[in-house]
């Protein structure tokens, strides 16, 4: 079975400390700087090799288990 939340589950935030908030913040920053280069490397890759799509550089192979979801893929 399982538990549910209550609105009177009261959750203990006395251990939060600015230091540990700045490292969530710096994580989070990190991450999005991540996305935007890994942005910035695709778009220079499509533009360098005349790509039309990014898609146009990854085929997946249609495998004999994976055929229902190739023709799912394609249709969508």
């Amino acid at each position: 079975r399982m538990s549910m939340l209550s609105p009177e589950i009261k959750f203990d935030t006395s251990n939060i400390t600015r230091s540990s908030l700045e490292s969530c913040f710096h994580f989070e920053n990190s991450w999005k700087k991540a996305v935007l280069e890994t942005q910035k490397i695709r778009k220079e890759y499509t533009t360098a090799f005349g790509l039309k799509d990014v898609k146009e550089c990854v085929k997946m192979p249609c495998l004999p288990g994976l055929q229902s979801y190739c023709k799912n893929d394609k249709e969508g």
